[in-house]
């Protein structure tokens, strides 16, 4: 009688349970009391025998029994704690939505026992309402919920609480979130469907300010950054908006505070605050209660600790002494930045040099009247050293190529800008993602050293470049395949092919450009570290064009007029450490062989024939630009470029001034021709002056001005300057200046010989007009059509510019530097020209321009931007200005 029972009684008293609430769970009291009402036997002890899983479930059996905790062959008491427990364990998972056990069969003391679960459903798929696709995909990105996972309240309330917590941060007070799941078809998954509504943000009514008397209203609203006011009497804020964050609002209370810090007020603090929420108006009113205290200056400095630094060295690097009116913000920045890794505080003073485990705390030890004493204790520890150095992230890069670039080596002393600096070096090989470098730094104070992991994320390896635009009447495209983590040593293993071989950081390209009136093919390599082991990189490139004569008034070619220019160019450039590790410097060798073709170029006076160019580059440049090359918010770049051909008039004793008066550069026929005035045929080898008549004496006769080209530029020579400084200063949060000015000069070593007419200046527009292989440089000055702003000839042609120079202001304000894609906006002011020569150079009167943009760099295309800019000057040659001109960038910062 018993036997059968039991039977019914477990699934009763359970399934009683979980018909109430899957979280409700029986306990041994109630399991009891309904065995012992419905049976008049009292607890009987089982081994159990085997337990059988049925019902809906995913799990296998051996996986439910471990979740069980119950194990065959073990003592059970029926009634007893240890099928209760069971079914809590169960219950715990949140994974059933229907738990119940039978008896299935006793034989002596042993007892079978059927375990019959319902699984609760799983996730089929989430679809989010409410949202623009972009932002959908990030929501359910950050969601991360995975298809299979159980569907249950938890989820529910997690997922409803995310994204109202996402949105509140936001501004958005008033968003709803409802969830409703609904079967999928199968009867085992459903589908989870989110409705959302944003609302409105919540925006900033008034901020109302009593009990400030030493500051201003003005001055403690404009200490809060992020929760501003709207107001039309305040367009500096661009990039803000007015919406209420809370998060941003309380660490603007401590900017307050910091406020009255930096002007000597220690004690100032907040006594009351409330921001009131007006569903109505969906705005939020502000009142602040401020109690400044009393103003303090700076007394006697001691320094406590230190035996590495004297107080005379310490003193100078604090910057802080008796008197000084108390900053309390200056006070902890000179201790430790940590807004600034490159910082010059005390700290860093220590860190930079071994000393990772030293401490600097400043103690107030007395306060009188309105005067502060201080002691700045110092602990400074044992002398760090490197110790495990290790590489992780990268799938495609070889460790070797990430292990050569660190200045973190095993043994070497602990140094914070170590550190700084290899992070620079990662982000600026151009394959790391640069915004997540993250150097995972672990101390041991006792054994003194350091392991470092460096994690990295490796971005596109390849770009594809797809450059187009329209500038000069006609239409500019370029197709370009470049491999920045290139391995030419596999370049015969088959096997290395995924879709190339890469992991050596070696960089290949393959660039093809045309356009109506010129095609360009060019290829180059570079390595940057020779053989591997040295910081010395080479580079090559050889590249071949073809253009045609191009009327820019016009817009017409003349393909009758062609020339062929073959350039190759072959250097090396190494790293310094000499002033400091920011410097490098490069040496190359270039040659460019131009044949002309019934080509009137407008500054020869020979049509036919061939002009070489054999020239050697000297570069030195010290870069400290942070660590993302494509938002760098700090930092220099300054580059001092020198491009000299050997002087072949020094050595060749012509001279070039006096060759219209040599016979052997006099007009003279080649063929027999017609006189224009008699008619009678003048024989060959007759010399003629400048109207084509006979002359008696060749003394007479004109000089030959394409002969005597011919000879001038037989080989090309010149010598060219250019300077280049930019500057990234970050104004606050994210926002950067970039400061940038640029000067280049055209020479030449014979003024008999006169300049050349390559490797000119041509300036105006987006710089985008790369066509030619001349040597000529391309200068950006939007506002203005481009090259609009170069020197042009008698016949309107342009002959580009010898001397230049330009000055840019740029704001900049990202809006992401996520790896896959980096945006941001920007404002510009670009002021600059271009002269015909040196007598004509002023460098104070200048072409302005000014306008806004925006800029995407996507790995795999490279950078992509949009620039509106308004000309306000006159283009030279012209009465028009500049006026609204729209500048594509594709592939080119400027």
């Amino acid at each position: 009688m018993f036997h059968k029972s039991i039977k019914y009684l477990i699934p009763f008293c359970i399934g009683i349970a979980s018909q109430v609430n899957a979280q409700e769970i029986v306990t041994e009291t109630e399991f009891s009391e309904n065995v012992i009402n419905r049976e008049e036997y009292g607890v009987r002890t089982y081994k159990l025998g085997n337990i059988t899983v049925t019902g809906n479930v995913k799990y296998n059996e051996l996986t439910i029994l471990t979740f069980t905790g119950l194990e065959k062959g073990q003592e059970i008491n029926i009634p007893g704690e240890e099928i209760p427990d069971a079914i809590k364990k169960l219950w715990k998972l949140n994974y059933f939505s229907d738990i119940n056990f039978y008896e299935t069969s006793i034989v002596g003391d042993v007892i079978n026992l059927e375990l019959n679960l319902n699984e609760l459903p799983r996730l089929n798929e989430i679809t989010l309402n409410g949202l623009k696709k972009a932002k959908k995909a990030e929501i359910l990105k950050d969601l991360d919920i995975k298809q299979g996972t159980v569907v249950n309240d938890n989820l529910i309330t997690t997922t409803t609480n995310y994204i109202q917590n996402k949105y509140k941060k936001d501004g958005f007070f008033n968003s709803k979130v409802n969830i409703k799941t609904v079967d999928s078809g199968d009867g085992k998954t459903q589908n989870m469907i989110i409705d959302l509504d944003k609302g409105k943000k919540v925006k900033i009514e008034s901020i109302n300010i009593e009990g400030n008397s030493k500051l201003t209203n003005s001055q403690i609203k404009k200490a809060m950054k992020e929760t501003k006011t709207r107001s039309i009497l305040n367009p500096k804020r661009i990039f803000k908006s007015s919406k209420f964050i809370e998060k941003n609002y309380k660490t603007d209370l401590n900017s307050i505070l910091d406020k009255y810090k930096e002007n000597g007020y220690r004690d100032a603090q907040i006594v009351e605050e409330t921001a009131i929420f007006n569903p109505k108006t969906n705005r939020v009113k502000i009142d602040l209660k401020i109690e400044e205290g009393n103003q303090y200056h700076i007394g006697n400095i001691r320094f406590v600790g230190n035996t590495i630094y004297p107080d005379r060295h310490l003193r100078n690097v604090l910057g802080i002494k008796n008197g000084d009116l108390y900053n309390g913000v200056l006070l902890q920045k000179k201790i430790a930045d940590t807004s600034n890794p490159d910082a010059f505080d005390l700290t860093n003073e220590y860190h930079n040099h071994g000393y990772l485990f030293a401490q600097v705390i400043p103690v107030e030890t007395k306060t009188y009247n309105d005067t502060i004493d201080y002691d700045i204790r110092i602990i400074e520890g044992p002398l760090a050293r490197y110790n495990n150095i290790t590489v992780s992230g990268n799938n495609k890069t070889h460790d070797n190529i990430i292990y050569r670039e660190l200045s973190t080596r095993p043994g070497q002393i602990w140094s914070k800008a170590d550190v700084v600096e290899t992070i620079r070096r990662l982000g600026g090989m151009g394959i790391f993602d640069a915004e997540s470098i993250t150097p995972d730094i672990k101390p041991d104070g006792n054994e003194g050293k350091v392991d470092i992991n460096w994690d990295v994320t490796e971005n596109g390896q390849s770009q594809v470049e797809v450059q187009g635009g329209y500038g000069g009447g006609a239409l500019i495209g370029t197709l370009a395949l470049s491999f920045n983590n290139f391995s030419a040593r596999n370049i015969f293993n088959t096997e290395a092919y995924k879709p190339f071989p890469m992991g050596d950081a070696q960089k290949m390209s393959l660039r093809i450009q045309a356009s109506t009136y010129y095609r360009t093919f060019s290829l180059s390599f570079s390595e940057p570290w020779f053989r591997g082991r040295k910081p010395i990189s080479l580079f090559g490139s050889v590249s071949h064009s073809r253009q045609f004569a191009y009327n820019y008034s016009n817009y017409k070619v003349d393909r009758s007029q062609g020339l062929n220019i073959t350039s190759f160019n072959f250097g090396f450039a190494k790293r310094l450490s000499v002033p400091d590790d920011f410097f490098s410097v490069s040496h190359s060798i270039g040659f460019q062989y131009y044949d002309l073709k019934n080509y009137d170029f407008g500054l020869f006076n020979f049509k036919n024939g061939s002009s070489k160019n054999l020239s050697y580059n000297f570069n030195i440049t010290r870069e400290s630009r942070g660590n993302n090359p494509i938002f760098p918010k700090y930092g220099s770049l300054i580059s001092f470029d020198a491009k000299l051909t050997p002087p072949y008039s020094l050595f060749n004793k012509v001279d070039y001034g006096n060759l219209g008066n040599e016979r052997e550069y006099k007009i003279r026929t080649t063929q027999i021709q017609t006189n224009p005035q008699t008619g009678a045929d003048i024989p060959i080898g007759t010399y003629l002056d400048s109207k084509g008549l006979p002359v008696a004496n060749w003394e007479d006769a004109a000089p030959n001005e394409e002969k005597i080209d011919q000879k001038r530029f037989n080989w090309l020579e010149y010598y060219k300057i250019n300077l280049k400084a930019e500057w990234y200063s970050n104004l606050f949060a994210d926002l950067v200046l970039k400061t940038s000015g640029q000067f280049g000069f055209l020479g030449a070593y014979n003024q008999g010989r006169g300049l050349i007419p390559f490797e000119r200046y041509y300036l105006g527009g987006s710089g985008m007009i790369n066509y030619s292989m001349d040597g000529r440089e391309n200068i950006a000055l939007r506002g203005y059509p481009d090259n609009s702003l170069s020197p042009v000839n008698a016949n309107g042609i342009d002959i580009g510019g010898t001397v230049y120079n330009k000055f840019a202001l740029e704001l900049r304000y990202p809006i992401t530097l996520k790896q896959s894609m980096s945006a941001y906006v920007l404002g510009f002011f670009d002021a600059g020209a271009s002269y015909a020569s040196f007598k004509n150079y002023n460098p104070f009167k200048l072409q302005r321009g000014a306008g806004a943009g925006v800029r995407v760099h996507m790995p795999m295309f490279g950078l992509l931007g949009i620039d509106f800019g308004y000309g306000f000057d006159k283009i030279p040659g012209t009465n028009q200005k500049g006026g609204w001109q729209t500048h594509f960038v594709l592939g080119q910062q400027f």
